[in-house]
């Protein structure tokens, strides 16, 4: 993938990294969207699977236990039992035959989360031949019991890559610094972090050089370059943390919002220095503090201060993002438990020029230390501030995206990236805010709606109908962006954020009509429902390359935990944006036009080989179909109408039937019926049907609807079945 400068967000940009997780209720369940899978181990056919028909491998693999699967079909043998991470390994390496990789394909343990329902969520990386492949991961989840119930992750199964680098790091390096040079000249980058991976791209995956380069505080890139012809694949702004302030205590700081909030006293803990009673915009609870940047390439390291606790109106711009970062903060931990140990602890106010012309714009860029950096402009001239609620409930939520899934910001993975930002930068207002939602379209200062970016004069975004800013509400619809390697925003990232907006605004509050023509009738759950599901769907189950498919599984997931009250409502709000369950298709071996039943997949385009329609009793005989003509005396049934009563041939209420045709003579001979027919077959049923003389059913024999008389008694209509 060809990426550039995160840091480049229309009002709020992003990237990726590792995880964590936390959050409330019942546990999981069987799963009816599932397909049922297409065994090579024979205990394969038990777990229910949801396929990528793109890359032929599974998006959610879902079992009883998949431990015991581990250990039934690859004799999987736990080093500790009572190791989850081993357990992972064992159950990742099990099921590679499903995903079709072999041996040189492997895994490590990234990261192991546990929530508040007891559940553990163990990250796995993906190595191809000793080596990392980028975006590639897989998560297993363990119940209370440490019953492993569900793999999912957006994996790529590479293969043919030669893992011998051609080039060297060094000229990785040089690379690197002209586009360095490009976007900061006269700056000198040093190289670090260097490590060997293997880069998916559309064009097919790439060995390359993966490593941070940097100058001063703030600029920071992260760069992908190809390890055998030095094309740059990648260029990714990061960061670095800051330092806190002189020795002291906390003190509340009072002063003036930003008018856009309503311009109202703000009070907030900071802190006063020892040795010159200044007070800093500094928590220390949280570590949270507020810099103003002294150029392009680094910021004070001092935070903003004034020499009083009563700031009135010195500085509304500052004192409300601190106050924001800090309500934000509150949210994430009150409301989903969030306990993360590497966020943003600062916010940056930095010129507007420094990324091209003068440019009112806010960023998140993760660092590669403890700590993270949002970065907000000074506005550029006649704009209005950026440290609103939404806004910087929007660059931390890409903080919390960059710690637990690692969106990466490209295509549909960075399309979701911005729509988890806007829905929990929106959530935050809600908390903050008295809820002015009911004046759509209107809005007032410092009051919580569905609009992105209001309190700083106009919106940006709006959740409850995107398309009024020309983002799309359906997936692929009307003003869907092109999402290719090169294409404009990093394939459309914030313009298909509206997707999942509107899903996420349907789910919450309901409605109905015609959405880019999917009619839709909808029941909302609630806004603090929907945050608990989609919390759990963005820090457990969404991975590095997932996709809006892989978002739609993730919210299933997710509220299958919480006990399924809503799942029916998940489903239907991703019905109503063009993100359904895909239809179900069969291989057709034979080609007569019906597939195998029994090995169905669901796909949203239809596979090689593959039909829309099952019920084909022989895949591997072309003249046995549904409503194929009988051949008599040839020793099958062809046209697949007769079957079993039941799932057990020898229950005593079966008629075992080969092949048949023509009329059948019905007669009881010694209390038993015999049925007979003009070729060379002769069939006896149990002796319950002989006091069936009153029953009334049909003769369906081969498609030949005949009555027979049967003495003594009246009438028997009956239906015959075999296998």
């Amino acid at each position: 993938m060809t990426e550039d400068e995160t840091g480049t967000d229309d009002e709020v940009g992003d990237e990726a990294d590792t995880e964590t997780d936390t959050d409330a209720e019942t546990g999981p369940g069987p799963d009816p969207d599932m397909m049922q899978s297409d065994p090579e181990c024979t205990e394969f056919s038990e777990l229910e699977v949801a396929w990528n028909i793109d890359s032929a491998v599974p998006r959610v693999v879902r079992g009883e236990d998949l431990r015991l699967t581990a250990e039934d079909c690859e004799d999987a043998e736990f080093e500790d039992p009572d190791n989850l991470e081993d357990a992972a390994l064992a159950v990742a390496e099990a099921l590679r035959p499903l995903y079709g990789l072999g041996v040189e394909h492997t895994f490590e343990v990234a990261f192991v989360g546990s929530d508040a329902l007891g559940f553990t969520h163990v990250r796995l990386t993906h190595h191809y031949a000793g080596v990392v492949v980028s975006g590639s991961q897989l998560i297993v989840h363990f119940d209370g019991s440490d019953r492993a119930y569900e793999l999912n992750g957006h994996l790529f199964p590479v293969s043919g890559v030669d893992v011998t680098p051609t080039s060297s790091s060094d000229n990785a390096e040089a690379a690197a610094q002209v586009d360095f040079d490009q976007a900061h000249p006269g700056l000198v980058g040093a190289a670090s972090s260097l490590e060997l991976v293997v880069h998916v791209t559309e064009g097919g995956p790439r060995l390359a050089y993966a490593f941070d380069m940097s100058a001063g505080d703030l600029l920071w890139r992260r760069y992908v370059v190809d390890a055998h012809d030095d094309s740059l694949l990648v260029a990714v702004s990061a960061a670095r943390e800051g330092l806190e302030p002189e020795p002291g205590e906390p003190a509340t700081i009072t002063g003036q919002r930003l008018a856009g909030e309503g311009g109202g006293t703000v009070e907030r803990t900071g802190w006063r220095g020892d040795m010159t009673s200044t007070h800093h915009l500094f928590n220390q609870d949280s570590g949270l503090s507020v810099h103003d940047a002294v150029d392009c390439g680094s910021f004070e390291p001092e935070c903003i201060n004034e020499p009083t606790s009563m700031w009135g109106a010195s500085d509304p711009f500052g004192l409300s993002g601190f106050a924001n970062l800090l309500d934000t903060v509150d949210y994430f931990q009150t409301t989903h438990g969030w306990a993360p140990a590497k966020v943003p602890r600062m916010v940056v106010r930095f010129p507007n020029d420094c990324f091209g012309p003068p440019n009112t714009n806010a960023f998140f860029l993760p660092g590669y230390a403890p700590a993270d950096l949002i970065l907000v402009t000074v506005p550029a001239p006649g704009d209005s501030p950026l440290g609103t609620t939404d806004i910087v409930g929007h660059e931390y939520t890409h903080a919390v995206v960059n710690s637990t899934a690692g969106l990466i910001y490209q295509g549909e993975s960075g399309a979701l990236d911005e729509s988890f930002a806007d829905i929990f930068g929106a959530l935050v207002e809600f908390a903050t805010q008295p809820d002015d939602a009911a004046s759509y379209p209107a809005f007032s200062p410092g009051s919580a709606d569905w609009l992105l970016g209001e309190d700083r004069g106009s919106p940006f975004r709006d959740m409850r109908d995107p398309a009024a800013f020309g983002d799309p509400t359906r997936y692929g619809g009307n003003n869907w962006a092109d999402t290719s390697e090169g294409a404009f925003d990093f394939g459309g990232v914030h313009t298909n954020s509206g997707v999942q907006n509107q899903f996420f605004y349907f789910l919450s509050e309901g409605g109905a009509g015609n959405n880019d023509g999917i009619a839709y009738d909808l029941t909302g759950i609630g806004r603090a429902a929907a945050a608990q599901i989609g919390y759990r769907a963005m820090t457990v189950y969404t991975a590095p390359s997932s996709d809006y498919a892989d978002s739609r599984q993730a919210w299933r997931s997710a509220a299958i935990d919480l006990g399924g009250e809503h799942l029916a409502a998940v489903e239907a709000a991703w019905e109503a944006v063009g993100v359904g369950a895909c239809p179900t298709w069969f291989p057709d071996s034979d080609m007569d036009g019906f597939g195998d039943t029994q090995a169905g997949m669901e796909a949203c385009e239809q596979p090689p080989g593959h039909v829309d329609v099952g019920g084909d009793c022989d895949d591997t005989d072309a003249a046995r179909f549904p409503g194929a003509a009988e051949v008599c005396g040839d020793g099958v049934i062809n046209d697949c109408a007769i079957v079993f009563c039941d799932d057990d041939p020898n229950a005593p209420d079966c008629v075992d039937v080969e092949d048949f045709c023509g009329t059948p003579q019905i007669a009881v001979v010694m209390g038993q019926i015999q049925v007979s027919w003009t070729t060379d077959c002769l069939l006896q049923t149990s002796p319950d049907l002989v006091n069936w003389t009153d029953y009334r059913g049909e003769l369906d024999v081969q498609g030949c609807e005949q009555a027979a008389q049967f003495t003594p008694g009246e009438q028997l209509f009956f239906r015959l079945r075999t296998h």
